[in-house]
């Protein structure tokens, strides 16, 4: 079984081991063949599996647990591990 995105994701920003952008990510999984997206808008689907998965931001519909977080120039970065989602999201 393939991995979800959000770990592949993370598999990038933990072999880079520093802060990227969606575009840093997206063009790296794209460069590695990582995973086959099956959608147009594939950069948009990083984008909104970080988001979903980020800690910086506290959406409804969003997983429990956290994997990345936002810096202060608005790149993703890996968490040393994941966590659980603040109390009311």
């Amino acid at each position: 079984m393939a991995k979800p995105i959000h770990q592949i994701i993370a598999d990038v920003l933990r072999l880079h081991g520093r802060p990227m952008t969606v575009q840093e990510i997206y063009a790296e999984i794209e460069r590695k063949q990582l995973y086959s997206f099956k959608a147009k808008s594939a950069l948009q689907i990083v984008r909104a599996q970080l988001r979903r998965h980020c800690q910086s931001f506290n959406l409804s519909s969003a997983p429990a647990q956290k994997y990345f977080t936002l810096t202060d120039d608005g790149k993703f970065d890996l968490l040393a591990q994941p966590v659980a989602a603040r109390d009311g999201k």
